[in-house]
């Protein structure tokens, strides 16, 4: 019983955070739940979130340029065998206002990151 009520909680928040994602300023069933959740909560809280999502992009991008697509000499430290095309950046899904942008051609979003990555080692 327990674990039906468990799993049942953590559906429902799943829900309740989608619901909350794809609209963040509209009454939710998040609001709800946590009904001191107001605007100025909401928008620091999205803020924060874009932040985040950013900072990870750099993260990433960083190994990506720093590492994983250098051509280090072999017999140097780090060297790995690439022999394949170059790994392309991850998309940063927001501009330098967090607004949110398109990814160009030459960049993976997050959705699809590790089906390319995948494919292309």
């Amino acid at each position: 019983m327990s674990k039906l009520f468990f799993y049942s909680a953590i559906s429902d928040t799943c829900m309740a955070m989608g619901e909350w994602v794809a609209n963040p300023h509209t009454e939710s069933a998040l609001s709800n739940v946590l009904p001191c959740v107001d605007q100025s909560t909401t928008n620091q809280t999205l803020f924060q979130s874009k932040q985040v999502v950013t900072n990870i992009a750099n993260v990433v991008n960083e190994f990506i340029y720093n590492s994983a697509n250098l051509n280090i000499t072999q017999g140097s430290p780090g060297y790995y065998n690439q022999s394949g095309p170059t790994m392309p950046t991850l998309c940063y899904p927001f501009d330098s206002q967090l607004q949110e942008r398109q990814c160009t051609d030459q960049e993976v979003s997050s959705a699809n990151a590790s089906m390319v990555i995948f494919f292309n080692t």
